[in-house]
């Protein structure tokens, strides 16, 4: 029995005053009034979808607080069943899905063999994989019929379920209804303009003046006794139902939906590879500008304000505290002590001004004189280091194969030297190697006046090396004044001949080796001018020295190019937003009845939000998926199709697909349906 009581409808003028209503079990109960006189609003408040939150409602004795959506849910879910005016199937699901996702949500579940004993039941003989739309009206109202038995529910309720159908139809719908209430004991309960129904109602109420009239209980029809009240405890839809719902009903999406998803997965395409096409553009430009332009600098202490520049022995060398304070500077990435051996130099004892070098081929050997004394050509020579970012390799006009950590000589030494080609070349001559500092006083040309500085002491060392390049003639040493006669060796050598070359460091005015000049490379051209003011700020009396080239104008094209791709990355990104924005919403609200008939069938708020919450992340897997492959295709077809590599493929294009994908239907379609999932079903179904 349920039984209501202290009900008040009310539009424009008051319908209802006071009424109450006793619904039997195991009797059709039929509500009957003129057009808008609230037979409708007091069937939703039966069933308990109304917004009215203020009346007596008792199921089977037990008083139900309809104020408590979470209690008012658990009845819809297992204890009422609906046929709406307008039925309630959904068009997305073929009739077997309707039927057993109207039961799944009571926690019942079905087979085969259960929705063909309901659809006879209904007096229906179809294919169960067909779809709504495929039906006649009278076989789809008794589809739904079938959808609310499913739930195998306590009270079935319909609204005008024959309005729409001829006789025959009616007649047969009529007849359902009486087997359920009869045979299975339910309450039915139905609200409607045709004779028939009243004719085979039990008991009719009829709205009129402001009343709840009861007009007739037919005698013949007793209760047999009341029902006890046992509300099942809170049943839970799992994942697997949602994601059943949101797979079986993607298979109908309709064309539009489909041809949405492909435009957005494209138009996100483009947003990410512009993005992407500004940055590897930018990219680009910094690798070609780091290999145009020199990313070394040299820094020469000249602490002691000497007039003279660049002279061989006439800088202070560096202590440990100064060269730890460079280092510490943002933007360097190598910092090496820069090393020279020259052909002539000072030992402790005596001062060496000549020496020799020997050039050994596989045809003769040739000795060549270098004497300070001599003219410029043939005065001196010095063996310098080469670091790896140097690439001196790329940098020869010739090379000797066979050779593979031999040292390379300068065009100039090259031609003094007799060097024509390359054939297992070697030379033989002996350098000066410093492993000690001096203090020698030295006199200002301009002002007279005089200063202590550091001179190197040498050790005299036997060089024995194969030629492994001549390079251009555009390779010139910037390091030091050498007449153009250079051998560049590697860096890691020089040190282990240094390290080799150690003597005994005594005496009051000696003191061991520092360099008095840094070689160092930045990170980047970007640096370079940030580092050298850094460098100068340690000590105004650095002098640095750098072919640096000023490609200041290069680089605000390609941050303008940059800023243009990400404007238009963004303009493309506000368009999708847009887009998706105004689609879902309209998406979202031509489902405004799916979603009160699942609300009418028991599904609470959080429950609506978790289904389209799966079904949002569907769409967006789908728009991923195609997205990706549709960016793969593109970067592999215009890489492809131009001589340097334009695009780039890395996970973080896939991850800016899928943060963009994922805000751009998230928060319209949880927006909009936030708005939808506040509306009670009643108002939703009456509009």
């Amino acid at each position: 029995m349920l039984s209501i009581s202290k009900i008040n409808i009310a539009f424009d003028n008051d319908i209802i005053v006071n009424g109450s209503i006793e619904i039997g079990d195991g009797k059709i109960t039929s509500l009957i009034g003129e057009s808008g006189s609230g037979k409708t609003t007091l069937l939703y408040l039966i069933g308990l979808i109304s917004s009215n939150k203020d009346y007596e409602y008792r199921y089977d004795s037990k008083l139900i607080n309809v104020k408590s959506d979470l209690m008012k849910a658990e009845l819809r879910k297992t204890k009422i069943g609906y046929i709406f005016q307008d039925n309630n199937l959904n068009n997305q699901l073929s009739i077997y899905d309707n039927i057993c996702f109207s039961a799944k949500i009571a926690g019942i579940t079905l087979n085969k063999v259960d929705v063909e004993e309901l659809l006879e039941y209904v007096n229906v003989d179809i294919d169960t994989e067909a779809y709504p739309n495929q039906l006649s009206g009278g076989e789809r109202q008794r589809i739904a019929i079938a959808c609310a038995l499913a739930k195998d529910p306590d009270m079935i309720i319909a609204d005008e379920p024959t309005s729409s159908l001829d006789k025959r139809n009616s007649d047969y719908i009529i007849s359902i209804f009486k087997k359920i209430a009869h045979e299975g004991f339910k309450k039915v309960v139905i609200a409607t303009h045709d004779e028939s129904v009243y004719d085979e109602a039990d008991v009719v109420y009829e709205i009129k003046e402001k009343s709840l009239v009861l007009r007739r209980v037919r005698k013949s029809i007793t209760e047999t006794g009341l029902r006890s009240f046992k509300m099942l405890s809170q049943y839970r839809l799992s994942i697997l139902f949602f994601l059943k719902y949101v797979f079986r009903r993607a298979k109908k999406d309709p064309l539009r939906k489909k041809v949405v998803v492909f435009l957005i997965g494209i138009a996100i395409t483009f947003t990410v590879l512009s993005t992407n096409f500004g940055k590897k553009m930018q990219q680009d430009q910094t690798k070609f500008l780091n290999y145009i332009t020199s990313s070394e600098i040299f820094v020469l202490n000249n602490t002691t304000s000497s007039s003279i520049r660049r002279n061989d022995d006439i800088f202070d060398s560096f202590n440990e505290e100064d060269i730890q304070d460079i280092n510490k500077i943002n933007g360097i990435e190598f910092i090496h002590q820069f090393i020279e051996f020259r052909s002539y130099g000072d030992t402790k004892t005596y001062p060496v001004n000549k020496t020799t070098i020997e050039v050994i081929d596989q045809e003769n050997t040739k000795t060549f004189d270098f004497n300070l004394s001599n003219q410029l050509e043939y005065s001196k020579f010095s063996i310098i280091p080469y670091f790896d970012w140097q690439n001196r390799e790329r940098q020869a006009i010739m090379l000797d194969s066979n050779v593979t950590d031999g040292v390379y000589i300068s065009k100039l030494l090259a031609d003094r030297l007799g060097i024509q080609n390359l054939d297992n070349t070697k030379l033989h001559f002996i350098a000066m190697v410093p492993f000690a500092l001096y203090n020698a006083t030295v006199y200002n040309k301009e002002t007279g006046a005089e200063f202590v500085t550091d001179v190197d002491i040498s050790k005299e060392y036997q060089f024995e090396v194969r030629v492994k390049g001549i390079l251009d003639p555009s390779v010139v040493n910037n390091y030091s004044i050498d007449s153009g006669n250079t051998i560049y060796m590697s860096y890691e050598m020089m040190r282990e001949i240094q390290n080799e070359s150690t003597g005994i460091v005594d005496g009051k005015d000696f003191h061991e080796w520092n360099t008095s000049a840094l070689v160092i490379k930045v990170e980047d051209y970007s640096y370079f001018d940030t580092v050298k003011r850094k460098i100068v700020n340690i000590n105004p009396n650095y002098e640095i020295i750098s072919e640096y080239q000023d490609t200041e104008a290069m680089r605000d094209n390609t941050e303008l190019i940059r800023k243009g791709f990400y404007m238009l990355s963004i303009i493309i990104l506000g368009i999708i937003f847009s887009l998706m924005t105004v689609i879902y919403i309209q998406i979202i609200d031509n489902r405004k009845y799916e979603v009160a008939m699942l609300k009418a069938n028991g599904l609470t708020k959080f429950e609506i939000l978790k289904l389209f919450f799966f079904e949002t992340i569907f769409d967006v897997s789908k728009i991923v998926l195609f997205s990706s492959m549709f960016m793969f295709i593109v970067v592999l077809y215009v890489n492809n199709n131009n001589h340097m590599k334009l695009l780039s493929l890395d996970l973080l294009n896939f991850f800016n697909i899928i943060i963009i994908t994922f805000i751009s239907m998230f928060i319209p379609t949880i927006f909009m349906l936030l708005l939808v999932n506040r509306a009670n079903p009643d108002r939703i179904i009456r509009n």
